[in-house]
C-alpha cells in the first residue's frame, strides 16, 4: 500500500507565487517509501520555478532525518522563502522553519523544541545502547548547528533548551529568535486533552515532558484574546460582515443620541424627527433647538406657518454642499449662510415669545 503525502505544493499557472503545506506528522514511511521519495519533494519544489514560496507549517514534527532533507532542499531554493507557523511548530518541524528568509508566527501559535529521540524495540546490549546514544548526540549537533544559525543564542543556550523540552509563546520565539515577525491577524485554538494536543485541527499524540509549561501557554493564548478578535469571531458565527456591524452600531448611536434630545416641544421634536431621517447628528440640530426653546405650541394657522419656515431654514442650513464662491464672495460663505439662518430662527422664536 504506497503512503500518502504529508506535504503539498499549491503552484497555479501565473501566479507569482507559491505555497507549500506541511500539516500533520513528518512521516519517515512516507518518506522513504518505493514511490514517494525525497527525490519527489525536491522535484516538486523545482516546479515551483523560483517563484516566492509560503511554507506553512502546522506540525508535531516527526522524522528528523526527513526534515533535514527538506532544510537543505529549502535553502537551496532560489525564490524568496516565507514561513508562516498555522499552529503549531514543534521537534523536527522547527528544524524546516529554520530553512525560511523569514519566519511569522501568530500569537497564541506554539513552538517547541527538543531533544532527539528513538524508539527501540528488541534487545540491546550495553554497546548496543552507547551505539545508540552516540548517534543520538550527533544527531542532537546536527540540529544545534540548524538552529545556531538562525537565533541569537549559543549551542550551549540552545542545548540547555532542548534539554529542557522548551514550549514558546510568539514573543518568547521572537526574543530567541526563532520568528523574525508576529502575525496579530491569524488566529489558531488549541486544546490539550489527556495526551493528545490538537491544534487547528490537527491532531498529535502529545507524551510530553514540560506538560505544565505546555497547559500554560495555552491556557495564556485564551485569556488574551482582545476585543477585536473577539468581535470578529462572534460576527463570523452570527454571519455578519464586521463593517456592516460598525455601520450599524454607528446609525443607532446617531438616532439615540438624537432621541435623547426630545423634550415633548413640538418644534424641538419636529426637528429631531427631520434630523432622523435626514441623516443628521445631534450637533446638526443643537443649534436649532436651543433656538426654539421655550416656545410654545403652535395654537393657530400663523404659528404652524412658522413652524414650516423653522423646517425650511434648518433643511436649508444643514446642507452640506458648498458652492463655487463668486469673484468678491467670503470662501466659507457656506458656514456664513447656516449662520444667518440659524440667526433667522432665533429670531422667529424670539417673536413668538414676545421679544422685541
Amino acid at each position: 500500500m504506497k503512503s500518502k503525502r504529508f506535504w503539498r505544493f499549491v503552484n497555479e499557472a501565473g501566479d507569482d507565487n507559491a505555497e507549500l503545506l506541511l500539516y500533520g506528522a513528518i512521516a519517515s514511511q512516507s518518506w522513504y517509501d518505493d514511490d514517494v521519495t525525497p527525490r519527489q519533494f525536491n522535484d516538486d519544489l523545482k516546479e515551483c520555478g523560483g517563484k516566492n514560496l509560503t511554507v506553512r507549517i502546522n506540525s508535531p514534527g516527526g522524522d528528523v532525518f526527513a526534515a533535514q532533507a527538506i532544510y537543505t532542499m529549502l535553502k537551496g531554493y532560489s525564490g524568496k522563502k516565507t514561513m508562516h507557523i498555522d499552529g503549531m511548530c514543534a521537534s523536527a518541524a522547527t528544524i524546516i522553519a529554520c530553512a525560511g528568509d523569514s519566519v511569522e508566527m501568530p500569537r497564541n501559535a506554539l513552538y517547541m523544541i527538543h531533544n532527539p529521540a528513538s524508539f527501540l524495540i528488541g534487545g540491546y546490549d550495553e554497546q548496543g545502547l552507547a551505539k545508540l546514544q552516540k548517534a543520538l548526540a550527533s544527531t542532537k549537533e546536527t540540529i544545534l548547528n540548524v538552529y545556531a544559525e538562525r537565533c541569537h543564542k549559543t549551542t550551549d543556550e540552545l542545548a540547555q533548551m532542548m534539554d529542557d523540552e522548551t514550549w514558546m509563546t510568539a514573543d518568547q520565539a521572537l526574543e530567541n529568535g526563532f520568528i523574525d515577525a508576529i502575525d496579530e491577524d491569524y488566529q489558531v485554538t488549541a486544546s490539550l486533552n489527556d495526551n493528545m494536543l490538537i491544534v487547528n485541527n490537527i491532531s498529535c499524540p502529545c507524551h510530553m515532558k514540560n506538560r505544565a509549561q505546555l497547559e500554560k501557554i495555552i491556557n495564556k493564548g485564551e485569556k488574551n484574546m482582545d476585543d477585536k478578535t473577539l468581535a470578529s469571531k462572534l460576527a463570523a458565527l452570527l454571519g455578519l460582515n464586521p463593517q456592516n456591524a460598525n455601520k450599524d452600531a454607528d446609525e443607532l448611536k446617531r438616532i439615540a443620541e438624537l432621541k435623547a434630545l426630545k423634550n415633548g416641544n413640538v418644534y424641538t421634536d419636529a426637528m429631531i424627527d427631520r434630523a432622523i431621517s435626514d441623516g443628521r447628528t445631534a450637533d446638526d440640530v443643537a443649534p436649532y433647538i436651543e433656538a426654539v426653546a421655550g416656545v410654545q405650541s403652535p395654537s393657530d394657522q400663523a404659528l404652524a406657518s412658522v413652524r414650516t419656515m423653522i423646517m425650511e431654514q434648518m433643511q436649508s442650513g444643514s446642507e452640506q454642499v458648498t458652492p463655487v464662491p463668486k469673484t468678491g464672495m467670503p470662501q466659507n460663505q457656506a458656514a456664513v449662510k447656516k449662520a444667518q439662518d440659524i440667526e433667522d430662527v432665533v429670531n422667529a422664536a424670539n417673536r413668538l415669545r414676545g421679544a422685541k
